[in-house]
């Protein structure tokens, strides 16, 4: 079980930029944040954590609000546990697939991270 539990949430990684090049000129963006400079950030980060974030990891579950287009998973990697929501028309990867995600990061309703996932993809 150990050895299933560490397969599950050690690999990959959590990457964080706090703040936009913009508000910081002395921080340079690695070609990975490219998805977050946006123009318009999406309309629903209030509570935003980062600037832009990029999760690396293996989906360990899948979340879903009763009447809502959202859809979301559990993702871990790097030891972190990060809901990732998903965006419109990305096919949904079933447990145990590696995923990469960039986006904004916000808090979730239910204290987790979340991000914003404006690029996404599976193996």
């Amino acid at each position: 079980m150990l050895v299933g539990l560490t397969f599950l949430t050690v690999p990959g990684s959590l990457s964080v930029i706090e703040r936009s090049s913009i508000v910081a000129p002395s921080v340079r963006l690695p070609a990975w944040a490219r998805p977050c400079l946006i123009d318009t950030p999406p309309a629903h980060v209030d509570g935003r954590l980062a600037f832009c974030a990029r999760v690396d990891g293996r989906v360990v579950g899948a979340l879903s609000k009763p009447h809502s287009t959202e859809r979301h998973l559990l993702v871990t990697g790097g030891l972190h546990v990060t809901v990732v929501e998903l965006p419109p028309g990305a096919r949904q990867p079933g447990w145990g697939t590696r995923v990469v995600a960039v986006g904004p990061l916000q808090r979730a309703g239910h204290g987790l991270r979340e991000l914003l996932a404006l690029e996404f993809h599976s193996s």
